[in-house]
């Protein structure tokens, strides 16, 4: 039987997940990388050591390494990016990308109208924006959770309808958009006139219909419990690769500045119970940055404004949707949190730190809150069920609070050292680069690793 990796950010995102599975997938000869999460916002960037780059958004991030793409049942797909992601990978030297993707017939599919939507929601907030990445997965997702949701939204298995019907659902999904937010196309004004366009127009209908039947020909539809029970059984290594970070989870992160999907292991668990696969064979790996890093909008403790001058990320830099591109010293007390949050069915047997390249000599750790009602706090308390109104109290309280900060040891061996005494985790894997060759093995790979 084969052994599984799993793969999940313990951040705001951008913790270097896609370089880890790039690593990963070479060094196990991984067949199979298995998206768990998420869908077109997120954005993976693996860098060769030949100096090809790619950012990985419905892909696996071990393309390059030569493994298959499966898109979960937990996916949001968009066709569309799908094929424009395809043709840059490509240009990279991977020949035939979607011929080597499957998708779980019952994902998610995000259309062009919830992309319109989603950007004229974020444009009516202003000031209040929520920092979404514009790519409309939350409007999909949100119309599924609906009573009669399979009515309002597209399904992979849809795909094999036929241009006809699908342009019965296009249109079903673009007259609803319109409806709902009249108010939000006022408050927007000519800042959202090209989404409004998308909306108001039926010419475009045809155009999507097309592109979605031709996406069914270019990929593999499956039933994904089954594809995922033969590649567990054989030999090797299956990657399950998560998108964004445990903080911005939609049950336990910090509300209403999250995503819309589980980005816990969790999704990654249930595939493998759906799949009968031995516990006993998968290894868990959260992945942290150096220091603590957030894209857009939303409570960040340890945002150090000189921090955020003098380290830009040459792949993450500020966008119209997310916005700034905010860098901070390590939060042990966040790391901590997401640390008890991420685990459903299995503990996290190990971390993996990059950007480690990226240290300074003036780097500290936030070992407490401060805060003027509550004094220092050590941990954030977690709610014993999903509760959104809780998760909103938390931010409100993160917006108040104020650092305490120490001075861990500055050489690399005393902060992984560090690390590992306040987690409780040994350190598998330590990045000093973008490239495969920028890796290194800290302790030696785990069991499964070596698998």
């Amino acid at each position: 039987m084969g052994n599984a990796i799993v793969i999940a950010g313990l951040g705001f995102g951008d913790e270097g997940k896609g370089t880890t599975v790039d690593y990963l997938a070479r060094e196990t000869g991984a067949r199979l990388v298995v998206r768990y999460n998420g869908g077109p916002q997120a954005a993976h960037n693996v860098v060769t050591d030949d100096g090809r780059h790619h950012t990985f958004a419905q892909f696996g991030s071990g393309a390059f390494a030569g493994a298959a793409t499966h898109l979960s049942r937990f996916m949001l797909v968009n066709p569309e990016a799908v094929f424009v992601e395809a043709d840059h990978l490509r240009r990279r030297g991977v020949s035939d990308p979607c011929a080597g993707m499957t998708v779980d017939r019952d994902a998610l599919i995000v259309t062009r109208y919830h992309v319109a939507a989603n950007r004229i929601r974020e444009t009516a907030r202003g000031a209040g924006r929520h920092g979404s990445c514009g790519m409309g997965v939350g409007e999909a997702r949100g119309d599924s959770l609906r009573p009669g949701g399979d009515a309002l939204s597209i399904f992979a298995r849809d795909l094999s309808l036929g241009a006809s019907q699908l342009r019965a659902k296009l249109n079903v999904i673009r007259e609803l958009k319109l409806a709902e937010l009249a108010d939000e196309i006022d408050a927007a004004g000519d800042a959202a006139a090209a989404d409004v366009e998308v909306l108001t127009s039926t010419m475009r209908v045809d155009f999507y219909a097309a592109l979605y039947v031709r996406f069914a020909g270019s990929v593999r539809i499956v039933d994904g419990v089954d594809l995922l029970k033969n590649s567990l059984r054989g030999d090797g290594t299956v990657i399950f690769e998560g998108a964004q970070g445990v903080l911005l989870d939609e049950s336990y992160g910090f509300h209403p500045y999250t995503t819309w999907t589980d980005t816990t292991f969790g999704n990654a668990d249930r595939l493998m119970v759906d799949a009968m696969h031995d516990p006993q064979r998968i290894e868990r790996l959260g992945v942290l940055r150096a220091m603590a890093t957030r894209h857009g909008p939303g409570p960040f403790v340890t945002e150090d404004a000189d921090l955020t001058h003098d380290r830009p990320d040459a792949y993450n830099v500020d966008t119209s949707w997310q916005r700034d591109f905010r860098v901070g010293h390590f939060d042990a007390v966040a790391v901590r949190y997401a640390l008890a949050v991420a685990p459903l069915y299995g503990p996290i047997d190990g971390l993996v730190i990059t950007h480690m390249d990226l240290r300074g000599s003036g780097d500290r750790v936030c070992v407490k809150y401060g805060h003027r009602e509550r004094g220092a706090i050590s941990d954030i308390a977690i709610s014993e069920k999903p509760d959104l109104s809780y998760q909103e109290q938390l931010t409100s309280r993160l917006f108040e609070a104020t650092p305490v900060y120490e001075t861990p040891p500055f050489d690399d061996r005393g902060f992984f050292e560090y690390v590992e005494g306040f987690t409780e985790k040994p350190i598998r894997l330590a990045s000093f680069g973008p490239k495969p060759s920028d890796k290194m093995a800290v302790h030696g790979l785990s069991r499964s690793l070596r698998g």
